[in-house]
């Protein structure tokens, strides 16, 4: 929808976009469309950063979303899925409380341990089922 207009310039870009070609960090494009979904199944937004003791710089988590008494954290990449310390981070810092990870972006499902990796149209349906399963 992002996309949707007479433009035709649009179209360029969108097919760039899907083949993973544009030269930019899309990264607030996915964030935006996540965050947009979320609204949509009537989700709160939250997210959270920190910076880890005697650290420099700060680790940030997308979204956060209650599940039942724990946490399901979320994160959203439009590239490059292999560097996601934040979640890592986040899972063990708060492994009491963290019932999930998430990762959603352009890639096939997958896991990596207990890290899911999702494409990011089954956002929706992930959201939904997060905390009423």
């Amino acid at each position: 929808m992002m996309f949707n207009s007479e433009d035709k310039a649009n179209e360029a870009i969108y097919a760039k976009l899907l083949s993973n070609s544009l030269p930019a960090n899309l990264g607030y494009l996915y964030e935006n469309a996540a965050a947009q979904m979320l609204a949509s199944v009537g989700r709160s937004l939250f997210y959270h950063t920190w910076i880890p003791e005697g650290g420099s710089h700060s680790y940030e988590v997308d979204f956060l979303l209650a599940d039942g008494a724990k946490i399901a954290a979320v994160e959203v990449k439009s590239s490059n899925v292999n560097n996601h310390t934040s979640i890592n981070e986040f899972a063990k810092k708060y492994s009491k409380v963290t019932s999930r990870r998430i990762l959603f972006s352009q890639k096939d499902a997958s896991r990596k341990e207990t890290l899911e990796l999702k494409p990011l149209y089954l956002a929706p349906i992930t959201f939904e089922k997060i905390g009423h399963n």
